[in-house]
């Protein structure tokens, strides 16, 4: 069976809609969940640290301005990608009721690209908060660390690396096609 064929979910062998489904579509999102978790689960850490965290003159962390304002900024981020995680499930379960596969490019497209903009405003969000943890955010088992880490590794993957996907998603807007090749696996 040829590649391209069956990563846009038409395998012969396919017998329920979740198998008809695009791969990199599905792929992108379930990595986009994970992704948007573990920043959820960072700042969830840096927001209990900081409430109770000092300076080294005794003034507490969360009473100030900058960190307010990384809090709430990444805070926003994390409860968007929250929202747009939710409307790319609720597209995806009324794809597998329609079951009339193969999706059209511009769906396949807008579903990777909601992916990867779910991780970049993750990225942003724990890069943000991260900046700011101070020294004790370098050592090892630090949960803000690990968030940091995993998020900003999990958005190297190419089905959400952002310029990669977002560059996909300017040609399909300007050109109305993805121009891929249907001896190839497909872009999205």
């Amino acid at each position: 069976m040829p590649t391209f064929p069956t990563f846009l979910g038409l395998s012969p062998h396919a017998q329920s809609p979740t198998f008809r489904l695009p791969v990199y579509a599905g792929l992108a999102s379930m990595l986009a969940g994970s992704v948007l978790g573990i920043a959820e689960r960072g700042l969830k850490a840096f927001i209990d640290t900081t409430m109770v965290r000092k300076s080294a003159y005794g003034v507490v962390k969360a009473e100030s301005v900058s960190m307010q304002r990384r809090v709430a900024e990444s805070s926003t981020e994390l409860v968007e990608a929250r929202r747009l995680l939710e409307n790319v499930c609720q597209r995806f379960d009324a794809a597998m009721l329609a079951d009339q596969a193969p999706m059209s490019d511009r769906d396949r497209i807008q579903f990777r690209w909601d992916a990867a903009y779910i991780a970049e405003l993750s990225r942003r969000a724990i890069e943000r908060i991260y900046a700011s943890a101070g020294a004790h955010g370098l050592y090892e088992g630090n949960p803000v660390l690990r968030a940091y880490r995993d998020v900003v590794t999990a958005c190297h993957h190419a089905v959400v690396d952002f310029d990669l996907v977002s560059e996909m998603q300017g040609r399909a807007i300007l050109l109305g096609s993805l121009n891929e090749n249907p001896r190839a696996a497909p872009f999205a």
